[in-house]
């Protein structure tokens, strides 16, 4: 785990995933329930910031399935 940690304090981190981390700190300290001008308010951050913020988590998430998933796992019931 060291070592994941001294990787993640080298890189360079973009804006977007930065304010992706100041949005998600303000969404989990309202339990979900803040307004978009509240989260503008609370973070510094513009419409404009948040809306990039959220983009960057969405394709991290997506990213992330992408590469851990595994293509046979179970599919939904329905």
């Amino acid at each position: 785990m060291d070592a994941l940690v001294d990787v993640y304090r080298q890189r360079p981190f973009v804006d977007a995933e930065l304010w992706a981390g100041k949005i998600g700190r303000a969404i989990e300290a309202h339990r979900g329930r803040i307004s978009p001008e509240e989260l503008a308010k609370e973070t510094g951050l513009t419409q404009e910031q948040i809306e990039l913020g959220e983009s960057w988590q969405s394709q991290d998430a997506l990213r992330w399935r992408r590469r851990f998933e595994k293509a046979d796992g179970p599919e939904s019931s329905g």
